[in-house]
C-alpha cells in the first residue's frame, strides 16, 4: 500500500465523516443556541470490517474504526443535549468500488452471508430511516 493511497482513504472516510459531523453540529447550534431539546439524530456509516477484519485493507479498516470512535465521542458529548449519534456497520455493499474485486472473491464473500447476497445502499438507507422514524419523540 502506498502512503498516498492510505492518506486518500483516511481523508475520504475519516476526515469526511469528521467534517460532516462538524457541519451538522454547527447547524444545530445555529438553529438552537444551546442544542437542547433538538431531538436530532446523527448517523455515520462505518463498516462490518471493524468487527471482522479482512486482509489487505488496513487503511479502510483504520478509517472505519475512526468513524466508530468519532461517533462514540459525539454520543458522549451531545447525548445530554438530546442528540443521538449512531454508527451503522454494514457488510460488503454493492457499489461501483466492487468492480475492483474478482467475481471469485465476491462469491466467496456472499457464501459467508446468511442471505447469500451483498447489501444494497438503498436498503441500508431505508433501514436507517425506518429505525429513526420509530424513535422520534413528539
Amino acid at each position: 500500500m502506498e502512503e498516498t493511497d492510505f492518506d486518500d482513504v483516511i481523508r475520504g472516510n475519516l476526515k469526511g465523516t469528521f467534517m460532516m459531523c462538524k457541519q451538522f453540529l454547527l447547524s444545530l447550534e445555529k438553529f438552537n443556541t444551546n442544542c437542547n431539546d433538538t431531538r436530532a439524530t446523527e448517523v455515520n456509516i462505518s463498516s462490518g470490517t471493524v468487527i471482522k477484519c479482512v486482509a489487505k485493507v488496513s487503511d479502510y479498516i483504520a478509517s472505519k474504526f475512526g468513524v466508530v470512535g468519532i461517533t462514540k465521542t459525539l454520543a458522549v458529548e451531545y447525548g445530554k443535549h438530546e442528540v443521538r449519534c449512531n454508527a451503522v456497520l454494514p457488510g460488503l455493499t454493492t457499489t461501483p468500488l466492487l468492480t475492483t474485486f474478482t467475481r471469485d472473491f465476491l462469491q466467496a464473500i456472499e457464501e459467508g452471508i446468511p442471505m447469500k447476497r451483498l447489501a444494497k445502499a438503498d436498503k441500508i438507507a431505508k433501514c436507517i430511516l425506518s429505525w429513526h422514524s420509530t424513535r422520534v419523540r413528539t
